[in-house]
């Protein structure tokens, strides 16, 4: 699955690489497309160099709350965690992982790559406070010196929303993509939405948002990511 998710990632370097933009307003007149009768806005050629877009630095928080160990939340958070890790690394993008409850540790240090046919098992207990981890996480990144930085958060998102979702906010502000991946079956979103949390208040903030029941829906949440990276980084 992890290469289902690299091969997403991989848009953003095959964007980032130099090559011809062809059909555009200026640049190098294209005789052959001038003579067939193109339109003068789409008669040029332009040489880009590329970018810097596939410069990327990651940090992964998994909640490990004792709410995660219901329904084995906590094994598809810690397989979503390897998946997402992996692929990252597969376009060399160093990633550091924490683990949170009430407290924060360190799962995976940025230079510590996730094995690669074995996912590292981060178990469910304890309570549900974010804040500690989410506040490294800024702190790490904004150290930086990569061009382009993502928070992914994977929880079954119930968490304090006031304190945590302003930091949430002010990463994202400050030009680091945020990603959510909620680990939540069909049946308890029902139960959720029916008891107000909805869907919005679950992804806490986050730019992109991805409800995960099974690992196929990581596919469509690296789309996601790819594309609101790209949308990101053109609007910095």
């Amino acid at each position: 699955m992890y290469r289902r998710f690299a091969k997403e990632l991989e848009r953003l370097r095959d964007e980032c690489e130099p090559g011809w933009n062809k059909g555009v307003p200026s640049g190098r007149l294209n005789v052959q497309r001038v003579i067939n009768g193109c339109e003068i806005d789409e008669a040029f050629d332009r040489w880009e160099e590329g970018n810097d877009g596939a410069d990327v630095e990651a940090v992964i928080l998994v909640d490990r709350s004792g709410s995660m160990s219901s329904g084995q939340n906590d094994k598809s958070a810690s397989l979503a965690c390897w998946t997402i890790k992996r692929a990252l690394e597969a376009i060399d993008a160093p990633v550091t992982v924490y683990a949170f409850d009430d407290k924060t540790e360190v799962a995976y240090k940025r230079e510590e790559r996730a094995n690669k046919t074995r996912y590292k098992f981060i178990y469910g207990s304890g309570g549900t406070d974010p804040y500690g981890s989410l506040v490294s996480a800024e702190r790490l990144l904004m150290s930086s010196r990569k061009k382009n930085k993502m928070l992914f958060i994977v929880t079954d998102g119930v968490f304090n929303h006031e304190k945590n979702d302003e930091v949430i906010e002010r990463i994202s502000r400050r030009g680091i993509l945020t990603a959510l991946t909620l680990i939540m079956s069909d049946r308890d979103m029902e139960y959720y939405e029916k008891h107000g949390e909805t869907q919005d208040k679950l992804a806490h903030g986050a730019e992109i948002f991805g409800r995960i029941s099974s690992a196929r829906d990581l596919i469509p949440f690296a789309k996601s990511v790819v594309m609101g990276a790209i949308k990101k980084r053109r609007s910095n």
